[in-house]
């Protein structure tokens, strides 16, 4: 049990409470942990398989931080965060797939924490653009529609 508590407190917890940071205004990293799948005994194949779950873990991490970057109004509304998500992926998409870890650290266990990186020129300023162009559907019960590049993004009401 005592490894298992040092591997946490030593290797994950850091990746837990770290947000990410600007290295930039091109580029943005994130830390995130990978355990290797139970069934593989190698060395060589754990780390590769904890790799590889970091960073899945990673590209998650900076999709939902950039969209948080984006809800500078603090909006808690479901539809709206999901916009925010969806224009993330949608705009960064070949961005955040292109990434590169920058750093890799391995614990006894083959566990890993990454810091992975993205970059997309101007990334801040296009953050923003990206912003101003979604728009919140209007209020329950009023007529008109939800702005259309909202709607497409995965947001508004759907008619019955």
């Amino acid at each position: 049990m005592k490894l298992i508590d040092s591997l946490f407190l030593s290797l994950l917890l850091p990746t837990l409470l770290l947000a990410g940071e600007w290295s930039g205004a091109n580029a943005y990293r994130v830390t995130a942990p990978g355990v290797p799948d139970r069934g593989i005994v190698e060395a060589k194949a754990r780390r590769e398989s904890a790799l590889a779950v970091a960073v899945e873990l990673a590209r998650a991490r900076v999709v939902e931080e950039l969209a948080w970057v984006m809800n500078e109004d603090g909006q808690d509304e479901p539809a709206q965060v999901l916009a925010y998500r969806n224009a993330v992926f949608s705009v960064f998409r070949d961005a955040i797939l292109a990434g590169r870890v920058v750093e890799v650290k391995y614990g006894e266990d083959e566990a890993c924490a990454i810091v992975y990186e993205i970059t997309y020129p101007n990334l801040r300023a296009r953050l923003a653009q990206v912003r101003q162009t979604l728009k919140p559907p209007k209020a329950e019960g009023e007529d008109s529609e939800p702005d259309e590049t909202y709607r497409s993004l995965g947001g508004g009401r759907v008619k019955p």
